[in-house]
């Protein structure tokens, strides 16, 4: 089973997956960036089709059942083409939600990653977009999505309950 985890930078994403996985050895947590070869030569299509093909090869030589793609819908405000999500055959979507003002919040107090600076009226648009988007690829894709905030609610327990639909 292979579910994307989106939202914007800042939003929690990385600890989501960590969170869940954490105590799961069925669950294998992919940070997307981490596994992207950097190569400024290649087209961003070119990119996003290398990074799938790195993920698949993770997920066809791995033991584990359940594998949390930590990623992003947008790059550079350029989307991922669907074209693109579709070849990771996704079994769902997670969108991890929060409210502006935490996500910039979070964004000034990371120290490790260098963020974008954005208003508010930024990030709201910007998670206006993204949940757009989202909904449009869980539309054409038919897979099943579910919106997570964590600062609302228990999102493992929630998370749980989603997997066990999808089974």
């Amino acid at each position: 089973m292979v579910i994307l985890v989106v939202g914007l930078p800042g939003v929690g994403k990385t600890k989501f997956c960590e969170k869940v996985s954490s105590n799961n050895p069925k669950i294998l947590h992919i940070v997307a960036s981490s596994v992207q070869k950097k190569s400024n030569d290649l087209a961003f299509n070119s990119n996003q089709l290398n990074l799938i093909e790195e993920i698949n090869k993770i997920v066809a030589e791995s033991i584990n059942e359940i594998f949390l793609i930590d990623g992003h819908l947008f790059i550079k405000n350029k989307k991922v083409p669907i074209a693109a999500i579709r070849k990771l055959h996704l079994s769902a979507i997670v969108f991890i939600y929060e409210e502006a003002n935490t996500i910039i919040h979070r964004r000034e107090s990371d120290g490790l990653r260098a963020r974008n600076v954005e208003t508010q009226n930024q990030v709201i648009k910007s998670l206006e977009d993204q949940l757009e988007y989202c909904n449009y690829i869980s539309k054409e894709l038919d897979l099943p999505l579910i919106i997570l905030q964590p600062s609302k609610q228990d999102t493992v327990i929630e998370f749980n309950q989603f997997i066990s639909l999808l089974n």
